[in-house]
């Protein structure tokens, strides 16, 4: 189903692609969401925007971080693969996180969850539920991106979604800590 949508996936797209993201992202950031990893999404509860320059170095560690790895990855399993190319994948695998940093900031002011170990709060499965499923959805995007550049089937295409993803996240963790 997706491995078209990369097929047709030129260069150009893919950075406009990435840009769209990053400038989503830095958006989002106004309204107090935090992209500081590969598919990480951290939202205030407060609404309080977070700062431009650790907005413009978690879009850094989240996008061109994780297309540098990509890269890396696929040459370690012989494939090149051009930066264009790295850039629509992973902006495209992080676009629905981007998008939800739209929309939960605000239901989250409309319908608070409230933390009762006692009772627990069926807003909070709700969004246990819908977090899993975006997680499951990037994974998916990230698998079909792989695939698409590379043709891998079976155990390569499972390890090379799965070592990009571990560096990704890896290096990511490693960069937020050090810049900040």
């Amino acid at each position: 189903m997706f491995d078209a949508l990369y097929r047709r996936l030129t260069a150009w797209r893919g950075v406009a692609l990435a840009v769209l993201t990053v400038l989503l992202g830095l958006i989002c950031s106004r309204l107090g969401v935090r992209f500081d990893g590969f598919i990480d999404v951290h939202i205030s509860g407060t609404g309080v925007g977070v700062a431009p320059l650790q907005a413009v170095t978690d879009q850094i560690v989240a996008v061109v971080l994780p297309s540098a790895v990509l890269i890396a990855v696929l040459r370690a399993f012989r494939v090149r693969v051009g930066p264009a190319n790295a850039l629509g994948v992973v902006g495209l695998v992080r676009f629905p996180l981007v998008v939800t940093g739209f929309f939960v900031p605000k239901l989250m002011t409309l319908v608070p969850l409230t933390h009762n170990p006692a009772a627990p709060d069926q807003r909070l499965f709700a969004v246990v539920a819908g977090s899993l499923t975006l997680l499951l959805l990037v994974i998916a995007l990230l698998v079909a991106g792989v695939r698409g550049l590379t043709g891998f089937h079976g155990g390569r295409l499972a390890g090379a979604v799965a070592a990009v993803m571990l560096a990704a996240e890896v290096s990511s963790k490693f960069a937020v800590a050090s810049a900040g």
